[in-house]
Protein backbone atom coordinates (compact mmCIF):
# COMPACT_ATOMS: atom_id res chain seq x y z
CA UNK A 1 0.00 0.00 0.00
CA UNK A 2 1.64 3.25 -0.81
CA UNK A 3 1.66 5.60 1.73
CA UNK A 4 1.31 8.73 -0.23
CA UNK A 5 -0.30 10.24 -3.16
CA UNK A 6 0.04 13.18 -5.84
CA UNK A 7 -2.45 14.43 -7.81
CA UNK A 8 -2.56 16.90 -10.65
CA UNK A 9 -5.34 18.86 -11.98
CA UNK A 10 -5.83 21.32 -14.36
CA UNK A 11 -8.89 23.37 -15.66
CA UNK A 12 -9.69 25.01 -18.89
CA UNK A 13 -6.97 23.66 -20.33
CA UNK A 14 -7.96 24.23 -23.56
CA UNK A 15 -8.68 27.87 -22.93
CA UNK A 16 -12.20 27.42 -24.03
CA UNK A 17 -14.21 28.80 -20.97
CA UNK A 18 -15.61 32.11 -22.89
CA UNK A 19 -18.48 34.27 -21.41
CA UNK A 20 -20.19 35.91 -24.35
CA UNK A 21 -23.65 37.26 -24.59
CA UNK A 22 -25.89 39.04 -26.73
CA UNK A 23 -28.86 40.70 -26.58
CA UNK A 24 -31.02 41.97 -29.85
CA UNK A 25 -33.71 44.37 -28.81
CA UNK A 26 -36.17 46.87 -31.43
CA UNK A 27 -33.12 49.26 -31.41
CA UNK A 28 -29.88 48.12 -30.43
CA UNK A 29 -27.74 44.69 -30.49
CA UNK A 30 -25.55 44.65 -27.32
CA UNK A 31 -22.05 42.37 -27.22
CA UNK A 32 -21.17 41.68 -23.38
CA UNK A 33 -17.99 39.82 -22.70
CA UNK A 34 -17.32 39.07 -18.85
CA UNK A 35 -13.91 38.00 -17.61
CA UNK A 36 -14.18 34.93 -16.40
CA UNK A 37 -11.56 32.34 -14.52
CA UNK A 38 -9.16 31.16 -16.85
CA UNK A 39 -7.20 28.19 -16.90
CA UNK A 40 -5.49 27.41 -13.52
CA UNK A 41 -4.11 24.15 -11.86
CA UNK A 42 -3.45 22.32 -8.84
CA UNK A 43 -1.27 20.19 -7.54
CA UNK A 44 -2.42 17.59 -4.47
CA UNK A 45 0.29 16.04 -1.98
CA UNK A 46 -1.62 13.73 0.42
CA UNK A 47 0.39 11.41 2.80
CA UNK A 48 -1.09 8.65 4.62
CA UNK A 49 0.37 9.19 8.44
CA UNK A 50 -0.24 5.45 9.18
CA UNK A 51 -2.43 2.70 11.11
CA UNK A 52 -4.17 3.60 14.28
CA UNK A 53 -3.59 0.90 17.04
CA UNK A 54 -6.55 -1.32 17.31
CA UNK A 55 -7.90 -1.05 20.90
CA UNK A 56 -7.44 -4.41 22.62
CA UNK A 57 -10.50 -6.67 23.00
CA UNK A 58 -11.78 -6.72 26.78
CA UNK A 59 -10.56 -9.87 28.36
CA UNK A 60 -12.99 -12.41 29.34
CA UNK A 61 -14.27 -13.17 32.70
CA UNK A 62 -13.54 -16.59 33.65
CA UNK A 63 -17.21 -17.04 34.43
CA UNK A 64 -18.43 -15.85 30.87
CA UNK A 65 -16.23 -18.66 29.34
CA UNK A 66 -17.82 -21.27 27.24
CA UNK A 67 -21.54 -19.46 28.27
CA UNK A 68 -23.87 -18.52 25.19
CA UNK A 69 -24.22 -14.80 24.60
CA UNK A 70 -27.76 -13.65 25.53
CA UNK A 71 -30.31 -13.43 28.82
CA UNK A 72 -29.76 -15.70 31.54
CA UNK A 73 -32.61 -17.43 32.17
CA UNK A 74 -32.65 -21.17 32.97
CA UNK A 75 -33.03 -23.67 29.75
CA UNK A 76 -35.30 -26.54 31.03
Amino acid sequence: MAKFRISILINNLLNQNNSISRTISDVAVTDVFTNVLTRYGMITFTYIIGNFKQPAAEPQQPWMMGRPPGGGGRTW
